[in-house]
């Protein structure tokens, strides 16, 4: 279904064809976007005991799987609500060679690949199959604290 492209930091992201770009900076490596361009970031300006976090496009889940594997061992409850429009790709994450340091996430990516979702005591992920902007529309949950906007470059999406 994929080829995994290997990036700087040694992990792996892929490429669009329909956008004609890598789902992640090949530079910076896919790990290390998400964890020093979002999430690091998000988390040292909120320091709630629970939160709700829209990750906008999950794609691969770098964003969502980074965020879990830095508060794995606290104490934080977190809610992960992510729209995706590529249904076949979230179906198929449980077989792309993530980091190792995920490996103890093996499970929560194995059930979002087979249900669209994790839950747990204190981690919940739910994907939302479908456009971005229909997902916002019809959203009457809780206010998100913190909020991935992680889309293709402007030039190639525009839309988000």
């Amino acid at each position: 279904m994929f080829e995994p492209i290997k990036t700087s930091d040694g992990s792996f992201t892929l490429y669009s064809k329909e956008f004609n770009e890598y789902y992640h900076s090949t530079r910076d490596g896919a790990f290390n976007e998400s964890l020093h361009k979002h999430v690091i970031p998000a988390l040292s300006l909120t320091h709630k005991e629970s939160l709700n976090i829209l990750d906008i496009n999950f794609g691969l889940g770098f964003n969502s799987l980074t965020t879990v594997y830095k508060l794995l061992n606290s104490s934080k409850k977190i809610k992960i609500y992510s729209p995706e429009i590529d249904k076949k790709l979230v179906k198929s994450i449980n077989k792309f060679p993530y980091p190792t340091i995920f490996k103890p996430l093996n499970h929560i990516i194995n059930s979002i690949a087979d249900n669209g979702f994790y839950k747990s005591e204190n981690i919940e992920i739910y994907i939302f199959f479908g456009d971005t902007r229909d997902f916002l529309e019809s959203w009457q949950g809780e206010k998100f604290d913190i909020i991935y906007q992680d889309p293709f470059s402007p030039k190639k999406s525009p839309l988000l």
